[in-house]
């Protein structure tokens, strides 16, 4: 099991004792009468209480419209614990968006060689993506797909939802993760921004294999300690990784 950050321990804590006011705010004095009251499992809402297990976007809607708080205050500490009056309903409602969305951080495209300055251009900047509720969402960012070399996992014009690294990144790039990787080259005269499977080799060395649907194609660039290895012009670095691809069912 992966051990938890400090910021993900203390984000997890915090979380706990809002639900704790938050239940007291409804008038409950203790955990096992409001779990009873609601028809809970009794252990899972102490778990929660405690900070001992954490809770989700799906356990906070729930646990907000029992108790009559605001969402956002519940499950990301923003704004004021009171819901407005018309939040009760609400908070059942998809639509609902309760925190701000993702910033979206450029384009991911295969292939495609531009120069440093135009890669944090915003790619799409009315979309509306949820933050990741594992995280802190100061760490998240997105960044969109172009083309085909994700096509396993996803389409063009899908968003993925990233934690960008250093600065505290509360995750480290491990094998096997699809990562978001820079590569340069001319001395950074020009950048490619590409999204790729991370396969470490050890010894300095890793890959970053693309996943087009034809097993063919997925060819991996090999690196040694930061530098292409068929062409030392080129130098990379991982700059995020990937932890899931939004893709709402229907337009809104």
């Amino acid at each position: 099991m992966r051990q938890l950050s400090t910021d993900e321990r203390a984000e997890r804590q915090a979380r706990a004792t809002r639900l704790v006011r938050a239940r007291r705010h409804a008038g409950l004095r203790g955990a096992v009468s409001a779990a009873r009251k609601f028809g809970w499992p009794v252990d899972t809402y102490k778990a929660h209480e405690s900070g001992r297990n954490g809770f989700g976007i799906a356990d906070a809607r729930k646990y907000a419209a029992a108790f009559g708080v605001a969402l956002g205050w519940l499950n990301f500490g923003s704004g004021t614990m009171e819901a407005m009056p018309a939040d009760a309903a609400e908070l059942h409602e998809p639509r609902e968006q309760f925190v701000a969305g993702l910033p979206i951080a450029g384009e991911v495209a295969a292939g495609t060689w531009i120069e440093p300055d135009e890669l944090d251009e915003a790619a799409a900047p009315d979309l509306f993506v949820p933050p990741d509720p594992r995280f802190a969402q100061r760490f998240q960012r997105v960044w969109i797909v172009r083309g085909r070399s994700l096509e396993r996992f996803a389409r063009d014009g899908q968003a993925l939802i990233c934690v960008v690294l250093g600065n505290g990144s509360p995750i480290e790039p491990q094998d096997g993760d699809l990562v978001i990787a820079e590569r340069s080259r001319h001395q950074g005269g020009l950048v490619e921004r590409t999204a790729k499977r991370l396969r470490i080799r050890g010894g300095g060395r890793y890959e970053l294999v693309p996943e087009y649907l034809d097993a063919a194609l997925n060819r991996p660039l090999v690196f040694s300690d930061g530098r292409q290895e068929d062409d030392e012009d080129i130098e990379a670095r991982i700059v995020a990784v990937v932890l899931g691809v939004y893709n709402p069912l229907r337009a809104l």
